[in-house]
């Protein structure tokens, strides 16, 4: 469960880091 929230954490860092 934990794993999953820093999971979506991290992709919606990476996607604002992308812009």
């Amino acid at each position: 469960m934990l794993f999953r929230i820093l999971n979506e954490f991290s992709i919606k860092i990476i996607q604002l880091y992308k812009q």
